[in-house]
């Protein structure tokens, strides 16, 4: 049985330790517990606001808040969230296509620390993004590399990305090629966006197989056809890149629509790499009961419920997992956990 092996390895309030045991036998567990342990990375450091906490045994006790409470105000200290500047996202990051289509980016402190809590970085920190870029492609992650370039406004970055992907990608004729086609397609783009630029984006993007590939000209396609709506409702992308690209390009009211609708459908599904989202909060106890609901898995629950113990103790449905997780215990024999 999972859980038991799980829980003879090792597997409790220690993330890190947590991490190991998930990496090669579920994606979706390794992500959510990655998410947390970044997060408490970033609260260590006082780059995510949260409530005060105290620290027993190593157990964290306060509340997470994921993405959809941060950009609602929820734990901002005035209760709302900062202005909102649209701005071009070319002027973010010097180019050499100085005509580029007018695309606007919407940027405020809470949209800016949504994009972290995505794993992406602040649109204005062209240093951290360069740091990203080269940390991805080291993995060999060229694709994904050039549409973010791109969403960041650093056209020439994106170029660069494919370029070199398709040199170290040469044993993979296939993806090489299609690399080397679409830096070549970009390379070719006059520098005034016509009616043959937007032609031409429209047709790799539906010419391409690759996710990100697609999603990086639908994106430079968009003023002209079907706007962001084939990124942002990719089942191929993950979820976060998603979020991610909202919190720059969708407009407030759009923002939280979209938010709301992907919120319902990670509660819905049970889908526990939604804990970006949701974080360790009220929303977030939903989401981890679809999960145990889809899973049956209480023990993954109540851990995660547990890495904000001040704010989960007293909550019933909690309470419900924790007795169900010691029944078990109790039955495997494993009375020392």
């Amino acid at each position: 049985m999972i859980m038991k092996d799980r829980a003879m390895r090792g597997y409790g309030l220690d993330i890190g330790k947590n991490i190991s045991l998930v990496s090669d036998t579920d994606s979706h567990l390794q992500r959510a517990w990655n998410w947390l342990q970044e997060q408490q990375n970033f609260i260590d450091k006082k780059m995510i606001p949260t409530e005060p906490y105290q620290s027993t045994g190593g157990v964290r006790k306060r509340m997470i808040p994921g993405v959809w409470s941060v950009l609602h105000g929820d734990f901002s200290q005035r209760g709302t969230c900062s202005q909102v500047t649209p701005t071009n996202v070319w002027d973010y990051v010097g180019t050499t296509k100085s005509d580029l289509p007018d695309l606007k980016v919407f940027v405020n402190k809470e949209r800016e620390l949504a994009l972290l809590m995505c794993g992406w970085v602040r649109i204005s920190d062209e240093s951290s993004l360069e740091a990203f870029c080269k940390r991805e492609e080291m993995h060999d992650r060229y694709e994904r590399v050039a549409a973010l370039s791109m969403f960041y406004g650093n056209y020439d970055r994106s170029i660069e990305s494919l370029k070199l992907g398709a040199i170290n990608t040469a044993s993979d004729v296939k993806r090489s090629t299609c690399l080397n086609m679409a830096a070549l397609a970009l390379t070719g783009l006059s520098a005034r966006p016509d009616a043959l630029w937007f032609t031409i984006c429209n047709e790799m993007k539906d010419s391409l197989k690759e996710p990100y590939l697609r999603a990086l000209f639908s994106f430079l396609s968009a003023q002209k056809h079907d706007g962001y709506d084939r990124i942002l409702e990719s089942n191929d992308l993950p979820f976060q890149d998603r979020v991610a690209f909202a919190c720059l390009y969708l407009n407030q009211k759009s923002l939280m629509t979209y938010l709301e609708k992907t919120l319902i459908k990670l509660i819905d599904d049970g889908c526990i790499d939604g804990i970006f989202l949701t974080g360790i909060t009220a929303v977030g106890l939903k989401l981890l009961l679809g999960y145990v609901d889809q899973t049956g898995d209480v023990q993954t629950a109540y851990l995660m419920a547990g890495q904000a113990l001040t704010f989960t103790a007293k909550v019933d449905i909690v309470k419900e997992w924790l007795s169900c997780y010691e029944e078990l215990l109790d039955k495997w024999r494993l009375w020392h956990i």
